[in-house]
């Protein structure tokens, strides 16, 4: 606090002037003092202001700093989000598989800031992973690293066999690196650090493997690992999603072999064709890397001959392969029977002979396989030829035989044709041979009718004039004898008759001539000219049907007595014929029944045909042509009737016609 001095001075005016200089000296130092005290304190404060402004400076330049980094991590999480979901989005979009394997390494390459990246995939047949997509590397490394091994000791088949992510960060101190051909490759393409992860299905299948690689000693921090194992997940997906499409495709495709290969089978074509369908579908489900062909074993011949599947020069260097149990490939499988498998020619002490023939045609790999018939014997063999060392995997092995199995349907089916086109070609030269014959006998048959004919004549003219001849003089014996002479030639002139008619009806020369006539007549007139011909029988009438018809008289009154006779010749024991007749609509209808010996069921349909006749114990002892119902059917059919039979054997039959009431036209 300042003391004011000088105003107590003005107030004392008792006080001298010295004393009040005195005073105010006091007062003015006290005053210089209470100002140093103020100098004082603002130059601390001055300082203290200088330092805090220093310190807040820093924090400001420090906050800049964070914040900065903030805003760049923020600028990296965010260019690294759309990253992610650019490829999210790629892999819903993109159809071409190489450009999505092409987005994922390249986001992989960026998210973990790597200078080279690659994608494989893991095969289970050959147990090892192969190379999908790269970059950064050279060109001799990625040809080294097209397939890796589980057995191969590199990081890759590390992290495959122990199905975990293996990092290395300075190749040149990994101690199973030291000496391998991997390290050589890594330093060729200037990799000093390497990390590789496993790509692990959902249900945890090994599918595949990403791997990064830095030029410098490097170990990726956990944020990079994070967004990897985002990359990771969506690279198995989409391998995952890729096997299962690669797998429908080749169901489809197995689906599409095997129905080709039976189309190819009962299409009918010809042989080479059929086979050349079955080769193609060998060549479709192997890509492309196998060739195929077929052979077989001609009629006379001991050896294998090329039927279709390779060059024209190829079937003659093979022409004639030796079939037997020294042979080898297709000649050895047809000889077993069984499948012979030659997964590397050069490897097989038993292709020696034939090396230099396999490697002038470019085959490594032979398999060979007997083609058999469904009633076992062997009609071929299917070779299959692939131009590097291969082994028949089980989907091919099971193609091969479903190929086998077709080409036997189809050279089965060629041979069955070849033999039916041979019996075929028998037949009708047989055909040819028994028309001749037939015309040679029905010209014998029409000849010999006409030459019998005239001289017939004659005996049955004769025979009248003897019969009346002893009629008179009363000579009953020699009339007897006349009159059953009368009755044979009567016979013959019915049986030459009916030679000729088979000659007609062969010819189509029958002619009907048309008439109005009572039918109950025409029907009486036969059955009391065929009673007076037989003792044991009795011919009985039930005639319903009292009219006229227009038809041919004489020619129905031929199937009337036809058919009366074959009653009684099949009934030797003789007994009742019956002859009825009705109406049926516009028909009628007559029938001839007797109780004889019967006709089997299955001679129904044939007893009507030319020289037919049933064959039992009983029939082969009776005459006859086997003409008589033939000629029936040909005149009952001209009047556009029906003819039938009924029968039981042992029991007897009815034979039967229908005719037309109304006029029918003249033929």
């Amino acid at each position: 606090m300042i003391d004011n001095a000088p105003a107590r001075a003005e107030k004392s005016p008792n006080l001298s002037l010295k004393e009040r200089i005195k005073t105010l000296e006091k007062a003015n130092q006290e005053l210089l003092n209470e100002l140093n005290q103020l100098q004082h304190k603002k130059i601390y404060y001055e300082s203290q202001l200088a330092l805090y402004e220093k310190l807040h400076q820093k924090d400001k330049e420090e906050l800049k700093s964070v914040q900065a980094n903030l805003d760049k991590r923020m600028a990296d999480e965010l260019a690294d989000s759309k990253l992610l979901q650019q490829v999210s989005g790629k892999l819903i979009e993109e159809e071409n598989v190489e450009r999505l394997y092409g987005q994922i390494i390249d986001t992989a390459k960026a998210v973990m800031h790597s200078d080279a990246v690659s994608m494989q995939v893991y095969s289970s047949e050959k147990r090892a992973l192969n190379l999908l997509a790269w970059k950064g590397f050279h060109p001799y490394s990625a040809k080294y690293w097209e397939w890796v091994k589980m057995i191969d000791g590199s990081i890759c088949a590390i992290a495959m066999t122990e199905h975990k992510r293996i990092i290395v960060q300075d190749i040149e101190a990994c101690d199973f690196l030291l000496g391998t051909e991997d390290l050589l490759s890594y330093r060729l393409s200037g990799i000093r650090s390497v990390q590789s992860t496993p790509l692990i299905s959902r249900s945890g299948e090994l599918l595949g493997m990403i791997s990064n690689h830095w030029k410098k000693v490097h170990q990726p921090s956990e944020r990079d690992f994070a967004l990897l194992d985002v990359i990771n997940r969506q690279a198995a997906d989409l391998l995952e999603r890729v096997r299962a499409q690669t797998a429908l495709r080749e169901k489809k495709s197995w689906l599409n072999g095997q129905k080709e290969a039976f189309q190819a089978a009962m299409s009918g074509l010809p042989l080479t064709v059929s086979l050349k369908a079955l080769v193609d579908t060998v060549v479709a489900q192997t890509n492309g890397a196998a060739r195929a062909a077929f052979y077989q074993v001609p009629p006379g011949s001991a050896g294998l001959y090329h039927i279709v599947g390779m060059s024209d020069e190829y079937a003659r260097d093979i022409s004639g392969f030796k079939v037997g149990p020294e042979s080898l490939a297709c000649g050895l499988a047809m000889y077993k029977g069984e499948p012979v498998i030659s997964p590397d020619i050069e490897e097989d002490p038993r292709w020696e002979p034939l090396r230099p023939l396999a490697r002038k045609y470019n085959c490594r790999a032979c398999w060979s396989f007997p083609v058999r018939t469904k009633d076992g014997p062997i009609v071929g063999t299917l070779g299959i030829y692939f131009s590097e060392p291969r082994k028949p995997l089980k989907k091919e092995l099971e193609l091969a035989g479903i190929l086998a199995h077709a080409a036997a349907i189809i050279i089965s089916r060629d041979q069955e044709l070849m033999e039916r086109t041979q019996a075929e070609e028998a037949l009708r030269e047989n055909e040819k041979k028994l028309k001749m014959l037939v015309h040679l006998r029905d010209e014998f048959i029409g000849n010999a009718s006409h030459e019998l004919n005239t001289p017939l004549t004659s005996m049955m003219i004769y025979t009248q004039i003897l019969e009346q001849h002893f009629q008179k003089i009363e000579n009953t014996a020699h009339g007897k004898m006349i009159q059953k002479l009368r009755q044979q030639v009567e016979r013959l002139h019915l049986l030459i008759r009916d030679m000729l008619d088979t000659t007609r009806l062969a010819e189509g020369k029958m002619v009907m001539v048309l008439s109005h006539f009572d039918l109950t007549r025409l029907i009486q007139e036969k059955a009391e000219e065929m009673q007076q011909d037989t003792k044991n029988h009795k011919i009985v009438l039930q005639l319903n049907y009292n009219g006229e018809i227009a038809a041919d008289e004489e020619r129905i009154g031929q199937v009337i007595t036809n058919l009366i006779s074959n009653a009684i010749k099949y009934s030797p024991l003789g007994g009742e014929i019956v002859l009825s007749s009705e109406i049926k609509g516009n028909f009628v209808k007559v029938c001839v029944t007797d109780y004889g010996i019967g006709i089997p069921a299955e001679a129904f349909d044939r007893i009507f045909e030319r020289f037919y006749r049933v064959q039992s114990n009983e029939a082969g002892t009776f005459p006859g042509m086997g003409i008589g119902l033939a000629i029936c059917k040909y005149i009952i059919d001209m009047h556009q009737g029906k003819i039938a039979v009924e029968s039981k054997e042992g029991i007897g039959s009815t034979l039967s016609f229908t005719l037309p009431i109304n006029t029918v036209e003249s033929k």
